[in-house]
């Protein structure tokens, strides 16, 4: 199962709702222990793709310190990659699954189609996308 702090999920629909109408994106900091998941960071980082409207790039140098820091972190791991859909439904596109990092355990997608919604997904060996389920804590 996955845990959510119910403050990281307001967090991340402020935020996609603040970069409208472009895509937004960043990484989730949480702890893996045994089968579940624990959701207790959010840290944004800036999409550099030429079409902010239809995809997403995190900016090298943000990614690069990102991944540094929590690469050998001993209690916190990248545990989500979390970016907007602005007005497309919550899964996976196509140009998502061409960026996909199947070594992050999940994958969130907030639309804003109509009302905001997430969608988690966890990516297989397969490069196939799950549904997740998860809970507020």
């Amino acid at each position: 199962m996955i845990y959510f702090r119910n403050t990281i999920y307001e967090e991340l629909i402020a935020y996609g709702k603040q970069h409208l109408p472009y895509e937004c994106c960043g990484v989730l900091i949480g702890q893996n222990q045994q089968e579940d998941i624990f959701i207790e960071q959010f840290i944004p980082i800036t999409n550099v793709a030429k079409n902010k409207r239809k995809q997403f790039m995190f900016c090298p140098k943000q990614w690069t310190t990102i991944l540094l820091q929590y690469e050998h972190h001993e209690q916190h791991n990248i545990v989500g990659i979390f970016h907007s859909h602005p007005d497309e439904e919550p899964f996976p596109s196509s140009e998502d699954k061409k960026l996909m990092w199947r070594s992050i355990p999940t994958y969130w997608i907030a639309s804003y189609r109509d009302k905001p919604i997430l969608e988690g997904f966890h990516i297989t060996e397969d490069q196939w996308f799950h549904p997740v389920s998860y809970k507020f804590i």
